[in-house]
């Protein structure tokens, strides 16, 4: 008998709401390739299954989604449009904004 193939997803962007996020996911069965800045978060998530990638483009070659829950413009234009940004990777990128203050 064949198993099911696991969803895969990309996630850019482990803070205060996007951690949760991704430990969410996982705990789903949902695969997770995530980019991090923080060694303890990236720790954290790679002991419960996420698979850490060191160059946040490279999240395409595993997986054809990727999220972003990033703070500020500055970190999603980097991410986004930056020397090693997402958007080199894909021939369509689709762009869902919101901002959120947490005062």
């Amino acid at each position: 008998m064949k198993s099911a193939k696991k969803n895969k997803v990309g996630f850019i962007g482990l803070g205060i709401m996007g951690k949760p996020m991704v430990i969410n996911l996982i705990k789903n069965d949902i695969e997770v390739y995530f980019y991090a800045r923080k060694k303890r978060i990236i720790d954290e998530i790679s002991k419960i299954g996420g698979k850490f990638i060191p160059n946040p483009s490279d999240i395409s070659k595993f997986t054809k989604i990727i999220l972003t829950n990033l703070p500020n413009t500055k970190d999603v234009e980097n991410i986004v449009i930056g020397k090693n940004g997402i958007i080199n990777i894909y021939k369509r990128l689709y762009c869902n904004r919101h901002e959120y203050n947490i005062t």
